[in-house]
This record gives structure tokens, C-alpha cells and sequence, in this order.
């Protein structure tokens, strides 16, 4: 049996969102990379601790979460072992509060899922953070919808998901599903007032890990992205794209078993964005990243697992 609220149904959808949802274990992408450059840009990034930080490049030595996430996850795609892998669990650990508690959920997830690459769990139980958590989540969600909140209520049911906080995602649907029609174009693109590709895809993220059933008109949107140079621009009629973008219009075609219309120029402009030093910026001519280098890795994989 479904459940609907307002125009999404809940109950029919199983599409889940897991960390590593397309690093599928092939290393023959495209000979239009440098994969062993990728490689040797993310292992220059970790530091003495174990974590991952792309200002190494600067001489800083601080890790992030964030950074230590992606370079886990890049590594876990092209099999190579995570050198010092119990410093790197070490650090990891260190983050969570002893009262289980992490500084923000974008942390938490970050951190959460590095674990999981490890196959290490949290140092304390994570369970009523996260419950505590919901009361204030749902509160901003109710009081503000915004495109940052679309992310945000994505990470969070996928956390609530993964360590089985069952009451928390009941009391989350109605929520999601509330904000998303409030955030909705009424040709399905999001957000709205200033609907755009990258925020169309996050949408599709959040409907996908809360088990709703997309709204076909998110496609027609995509196509209206298509771009014979770029593969896929934010917006209709829009002057450039981002590793990001292509990403979101990647996502969205999949999403509804739909082909993008311009792979190889995907193709080219991810290869495009990879600088001299392996790793990959956000744009032609931008600093690369370890994020923009996980983000370029992920959409490789995506359209040669689709093309193969």
C-alpha cells in the first residue's frame, strides 16, 4: 500500500542513495583522463593525522571531513589501499563528541560514511543525536525551504536510514514531501523562482532516499539543459556548466532510464577540468579539489557503467 501526501507518493519507490552508488570497480573509464595522475593527486592529500585535506597543496596540514570522505571514496573506486588506514580511523573517530554528538549534520554525514569506507563504526552511539536532531531539522523545514535545506534533509534520512531511526523517518515524510511542493516549479524544476539543474537533482536526491516517486516533468526540465558543447548547462540558454551540473543532469537522466543526448561532450569537458597536477576542478581554468575530483571520478563511472 502507498501513502500520498500532496502530489508524492510514498511506499512504491526503492531507490536508495548509498555512498557509493555508482563507484562500480572498473578502471577503464575513458583514455581521455589521467587516472594514475587522480590517483597520485589524492594520495598527496593526506595528511600526518590520516585525514585528507586539499589545502596540502598550500603547505596546511589541517584535514576535513568533507575532504576526507571524497578521497576515501575516489580510492575505494579505483581499489587502491588507504595507506595508514587506522591513523585515518583515528581522526575520524576524534570528531564525534563523547555525548555522541557531531557539530553539524553535514559533519556527521561526511564522517559517518568515511567510517563506513573503513568498516569502522562511531565511538559512541549516534541513534539520539540524531534523534534530538530531527526536532530541529523539521522545525527549520517547516519555517524555510530553501535550496540548501534540500541537501540538508537529504543527508539527514539518509543517516536516519542507515542506523535504522525508524520514528524519525515517519515523522519526516509529511515534512519532505510539504517542502518539496513548496520548493517545486509548476514544471517540476527546482527551486522556485530560480529553477536550475543542480537544484533539480538534489530535489531527485531527497525524493529518491525518502522512497518517493519522481515527478516525470524533472526530465523534460533536463532535456531543456542539454548542450551540444557541454553535455548540460544550469539553467536553458545558459553560458556555461560545472563538473556539478553535469553531475545533475546525469543523475536526472538515469533517474527516469532516459540517455543524455551529448555524452562525449560530457566526456570532453570533464576531461577539460583535470589539471596538471591529476586532480580536477569545478570548472575549465578553476583550482582543482579533492570534492570536484570525487564529483568528476563519480560521473565517469556513471556513463561508462551506462555505455559499456
Amino acid at each position: 500500500m502507498s501513502v500520498t501526501y500532496n502530489s508524492y507518493v510514498f511506499g512504491k519507490a526503492r531507490l536508495s542513495v548509498t555512498a557509493t552508488d555508482v563507484l562500480v570497480k572498473n578502471r577503464s573509464t575513458t583514455n581521455l583522463v589521467d587516472c594514475e595522475a587522480a590517483i597520485r593527486y589524492v594520495l598527496g592529500r593526506q595528511t600526518p593525522s590520516g585525514g585528507f585535506s586539499y589545502y596540502r597543496s598550500w603547505g596546511v596540514e589541517e584535514p576535513g571531513a568533507a575532504d576526507t570522505y571524497h578521497a576515501l571514496a575516489i580510492l575505494r573506486f579505483f581499489e587502491v589501499d588507504i595507506p595508514h588506514a587506522e591513523s585515518c580511523r583515528r581522526w575520524l573517530g576524534a570528531i564525534q563528541g563523547d555525548d555522541g554528538s557531531y557539530s553539524a549534520l553535514a559533519t556527521a554525514w561526511y564522517t559517518l560514511l568515511a567510517l563506513d569506507f573503513l568498516d569502522a563504526a562511531p565511538r559512541q552511539d549516534v541513534v539520539p543525536w540524531l534523534t534530538r536532531r530531527s526536532d530541529i531539522l523539521l522545525t527549520q523545514v517547516e519555517g524555510e525551504a530553501d535550496s540548501p535545506r534540500l541537501l540538508e534533509l537529504t543527508r539527514f534520512i539518509d543517516l536516519a536510514r542507515r542506523f535504522h531511526v525508524v520514528t524519525v523517518l515517519e515523522r519526516c515524510q509529511e515534512a519532505v514531501a510539504t517542502a518539496l511542493d513548496e520548493m517545486s516549479e509548476p514544471g517540476g524544476a527546482f527551486v522556485r523562482g530560480a529553477p536550475n539543474l543542480v537544484d533539480t537533482a538534489q530535489a531527485l536526491r531527497l525524493i529518491q532516499v525518502a522512497d518517493l516517486l519522481p515527478n516525470r516533468r524533472m526530465l523534460a526540465f533536463s532535456r531543456s539543459c542539454e548542450d551540444p558543447l557541454f553535455g548540460f548547462r544550469a539553467v536553458p540558454h545558459g553560458r556555461s556548466s560545472t563538473i556539478e551540473v553535469l553531475n545533475a543532469g546525469v543523475d536526472l537522466m538515469r533517474a527516469f532510464g532516459a540517455a543524455p543526448r551529448y555524452v562525449q561532450a560530457i566526456f570532453r569537458t570533464i576531461a577539460a577540468c583535470q589539471r596538471p597536477g591529476g586532480g580536477f576542478s569545478r570548472q575549465l581554468g578553476a583550482m582543482p579539489t579533492l570534492e570536484d575530483t570525487y564529483w568528476a571520478v563519480r560521473l565517469l563511472v556513471k556513463l561508462d557503467h551506462k555505455n559499456r
